[in-house]
């Protein structure tokens, strides 16, 4: 705190005393000087950053979906699932669509609607990484809507969403969906727009360019019956999951180990070795300054 007022009060400079502190700091905790000027010089670090960025090459829509399906492939060998997954996302990028107000809509025909939804958030997370989406994904459970009073609690939790700056909208369950919400959403799925009655009046609601997912069990019959034949035949995108075998359920859950693993290596291990650098320095005043136990 010292140190901070003393650098005001200076108008941003550090007097001989503190930057003696700083370079003991930077002996004790292994600190590097690039990393110690970048602290002090954001300005120059992200111009570096910028050029960086500048320097790549750009990516094509085609390149981009390319590197995303062998991505999902290393998680997950079901081919044509994922085939068709990524030529859903892709299609508004190369085909202009029937309308203006909505990117796709996409139907899953699976069994397994948890790794339907995983191979979803990667598909978001990797198109962000891109540069192709900007907001996340948005998970709707119609079993928590199946009555019509339940309606005001999906309209404000899909508001919500938008106001979030949510892009893709996956909805699990629409076959067991109160009237009301199947009729909102078959709006939005035709027309982009949708009036609904509120305490303060009149609402009026558009979608404004995001994919609908809908997942479900049923067969495409029952799922038309739910959502309505001319909905349906405008949806070019109807995926059929065969049931997932053992193995591909199993080539999954090893790699999002995998992952949880590379999260503990990059992010818990060095607060653990600084922890452990601290308990050392402080081990002589243990007593008085830190009650460290034995073990971290």
């Amino acid at each position: 705190i010292r140190m901070i007022i003393n650098f005001m009060k200076k108008g941003g400079e550090l007097i001989d005393d503190d930057k003696k502190i700083i370079e003991l700091y930077k002996s004790m905790f292994g600190i590097s000087e690039n990393r110690f000027l970048s602290i002090y010089n954001p300005e120059a670090e992200a111009a570096k950053e910028a050029e960086k960025e500048k320097a790549k090459k750009k990516k094509t829509v085609d390149e981009i979906f390319t590197e995303i399906q062998t991505e999902l492939l290393k998680k997950i060998s079901k081919k044509d699932f994922i085939n068709d997954m990524v030529l859903a996302f892709k299609r508004p990028f190369i085909i202009k669509q029937n309308n203006n107000f909505l990117k796709n809509i996409v139907t899953v025909f699976s069994e397994e609607n948890i790794i339907v939804k995983e191979i979803i958030g990667d598909i978001t997370s990797l198109m962000q990484r891109e540069k192709l989406l900007i907001g996340g994904h948005k998970v709707f459970d119609f079993t928590m809507y199946k009555k019509e009073e339940n309606l005001g609690n999906f309209v404000n939790a899909y508001c919500e969403a938008v106001a979030e700056g949510h892009e893709i909208f996956v909805f699990e369950n629409f076959e067991v969906a109160s009237e009301s919400c199947k009729v909102f959403l078959k709006n939005l799925c035709k027309t982009g727009r949708i009036e609904v009655n509120t305490p303060r009046g009149i609402m009026e609601i558009k979608a404004m360019g995001e994919y609908y997912i809908f997942i479900t069990t049923e067969s495409v019959e029952d799922f038309e019956d739910a959502i309505g034949a001319d909905v349906l035949g405008e949806i070019k995108d109807q995926i059929k999951v065969e049931e997932f075998t053992d193995d591909e359920v199993d080539q999954m859950l090893n790699m999002m180990l995998d992952i949880l693993k590379r999260k503990w290596y990059h992010h818990l291990l060095p607060a653990l070795h600084f922890f452990q650098k601290l308990k050392t320095l402080l081990h002589p005043l243990e007593g008085n300054v830190l009650p460290f136990s034995g073990h971290l």
